[in-house]
């Protein structure tokens, strides 16, 4: 797991254990998770894992459970903006910054859905069609009033060649 190791100590989360997301509490989450680490055990002894770690997102823990211990998305938290400096590999070392204005939402006082974390916070459901959950021709968003907005797999597909730059 050295790939997914480094990646974990240099993200947002590296101060976080990795039992507080990947096994849960309570007994029926301690049993699960001997099991499928006796099952874990047997692959690594045996070379016989997939390389890379395929993410388990047929078996993951819902988000209320793992996020919303740390993350609040009912809050409303607004805007926040993000300053990073990069240095050039030139003789001065010059500076160039990026600046980034984030509109994270949440629910509002009025109990509007904005910003990333007001989408979340509406009903999505998707289809995939492969196991790394690149092909996805369909997608609905349901809103708290119930209405429903699909995405079928033409126009996703444009939106996502737009979103990617092709």
């Amino acid at each position: 797991m050295h790939p997914e190791d480094a990646a974990y100590q240099v993200s947002a989360h590296s101060h976080v254990a990795c039992v507080d997301c990947h096994i849960g509490s309570g007994a029926t989450s301690y049993f699960e998770a001997k099991v499928n680490g006796t099952k874990q055990l047997i692959e690594v002894a045996f070379n016989r894992y997939p390389k890379p770690i395929p993410s388990p997102v047929q078996n993951l823990r819902p988000a209320r459970e793992i996020c919303e211990g740390c993350h609040t998305p009912a809050r409303f938290i607004g805007e926040k903006l993000l300053v990073k400096s990069t240095f050039a590999d030139d003789e001065k070392n010059s500076e160039t910054q990026t600046v980034v204005v984030l509109h994270l939402g949440g629910r509002d006082s009025l109990s509007h859905l904005t910003g990333i974390h007001g989408v979340h916070l509406g009903h999505i459901e998707y289809v995939t069609t492969d196991p790394t959950r690149t092909t996805i021709p369909w997608v609905q968003k349901r809103n708290p009033t119930a209405r429903r907005r699909t995405l079928p797999s033409r126009r996703l597909a444009t939106t996502c060649r737009k979103a990617s730059g092709g």
